[in-house]
């Protein structure tokens, strides 16, 4: 299983988008920073192996993805 889930990785194709919208849209990038810090956490979990409940990580991997949903949208109409 990857836990590689950078936005980098994620989308390498917008790559020049992703630093075009960070740097000029304020609201963009504080969704990019919600998506790094929610990714962190995950990561974190896993990797530790921390005991949590199946529904609460659910919950963050559910939220990432819609984090990444919005960017992605965002990057299309960009």
């Amino acid at each position: 299983m990857s836990l590689h889930h950078s936005l980098q990785h994620e989308f390498p194709e917008f790559a020049d988008k992703l630093e075009d919208l960070k740097s000029s849209d304020p609201e963009f990038a504080q969704v990019i920073r919600e998506y790094h810090s929610l990714d962190h956490r995950i990561q974190g979990l896993a990797s530790r192996a921390i005991p949590v409940g199946d529904g609460y990580f659910d919950s963050l991997k559910k939220q990432r993805l819609l984090l990444k949903d919005s960017i992605y949208q965002r990057l299309l109409e960009y």
